[in-house]
């Protein structure tokens, strides 16, 4: 969701939920090499170029969410980037970090992610 702020600008948010798979390149040992990943977050969400003709997409999510890998808490430090290719459809290529609370698990994670542009608020 986001609100026009000028003609070529518009700010909001996003919300976003992800599960999945996870393999260690140094496993702990020879058993424990694969996790299972949940994560939720939001972010602040920009838009830029020609409202009405597929603007670009910038998010950006510092720490503002909530993780699990192999049940270790982490909060995603997330950036995103993309573009409309219609009305309402978007696609974006992102990166996010985990940064483990207990200190135990890092991941990186490169994604392409397909959304649902709820629609521009009037200023």
């Amino acid at each position: 969701m986001s609100y026009h702020v000028s003609d070529n600008f518009a700010l909001g948010f996003y919300l976003s939920a992800g599960g999945g798979f996870l393999g260690a390149f140094k496993p702990y040992n020879e058993y424990d090499k694969f996790y299972g990943v949940f994560k939720l977050s939001a972010g602040l969400l920009m838009e830029f170029g020609d409202m009405n003709n597929k603007p670009y997409i910038l998010g950006i999510a510092p720490c503002t969410g909530i993780g699990y890998v192999d049940m270790d808490l982490v909060l995603p430090v997330e950036v995103r980037f993309g573009r409309l290719f219609s009305n309402n459809w978007y696609v974006m290529g992102g990166f996010s970090y985990g940064i483990s609370l207990a200190k135990e698990t890092r991941s990186f994670e490169p994604a392409i992610h397909i959304g649902y542009n709820f629609g521009h608020k009037a200023k």
